[in-house]
């Protein structure tokens, strides 16, 4: 089966470029073939302040960079360049209303089988017309695929029946790139955190709650962390 992705790989970072690396390498193991319809840009500078959005890896699969969201006339371009690859399923990555009008727009425009991959539903933080975007987005989809029981009652309290029928619950897998040993707590004292650092990710909690561990517990090496959240300085 060919099988296009349409959202971000690498070599932009975050969580849903590395979901759709890992997705996207184990239907290849499995005999698919892939295609990349990835981002030229991925948001302007005033939706990302806090530096770069990508980094330094490389798609280990093949990879066409054609669509900027934000801007209309990369829209039919990334349409053409998927029919042309005649892919037989496209899946597409979603968790911000931010991408809606492109989205939804490719959607209606390609011919084959589309599943929304939604990591979430309503964003973590407020965006106008939530639910009108939503609407637009999903309603040309075949199925969307939600990753917890959250985001499925997410979509049924916000969306009408029409699209909720189409919903899958999967799952968020433990990546075996990772390579993490098994966990030691004499061996392994410390935090793991993974993702880019905003206020709603709760990470200030986290370090915060390192001075009440319960009594007798080691502990984690004592540091002085200073972290940039979401555009304020909070530790």
């Amino acid at each position: 089966m060919k099988i296009a992705f349409l959202g971000p790989a690498p070599p932009f970072r975050g969580g849903i470029s590395n979901f759709a690396t890992h997705l996207a390498e184990e239907l290849a193991k499995a005999g698919h073939q892939i295609m990349y319809f990835n981002f030229i840009k991925q948001y302007p500078a005033l939706l990302f302040p806090s530096g770069d959005q990508q980094d330094q890896s490389s798609p280990t699969l093949p990879s066409r960079r054609v669509l900027t969201p934000y801007l209309p006339h990369t829209w039919p371009k990334t349409v053409k360049a998927i029919a042309d690859w005649q892919p037989d399923l496209v899946i597409v990555s979603w968790w911000l209303p931010f991408f809606a009008m492109a989205y939804g727009y490719i959607l209606r425009k390609i011919k084959c089988r589309k599943i929304i991959l939604a990591h979430n539903i309503i964003p973590h933080e407020p965006w106008p017309a939530t639910h009108t975007l939503l609407r637009y987005a999903f309603s040309p989809a075949d199925k969307i695929l939600v990753l917890s029981n959250s985001c499925l009652l997410d979509l049924k309290r916000n969306l009408p029946s029409a699209i909720v029928k189409k919903a899958v619950l999967g799952f968020h897998p433990i990546y075996e790139s990772l390579n993490l040993p098994e966990y030691q707590p004499q061996a392994f004292p410390g935090l793991l955190f993974f993702g880019l650092i905003k206020e709603y990710k709760g990470l200030d909690i986290l370090l915060k709650s390192h001075a009440h561990h319960p009594a007798g517990h080691p502990g984690y090496p004592a540091q002085n962390c200073r972290l940039r959240l979401w555009q304020r300085e909070k530790l």
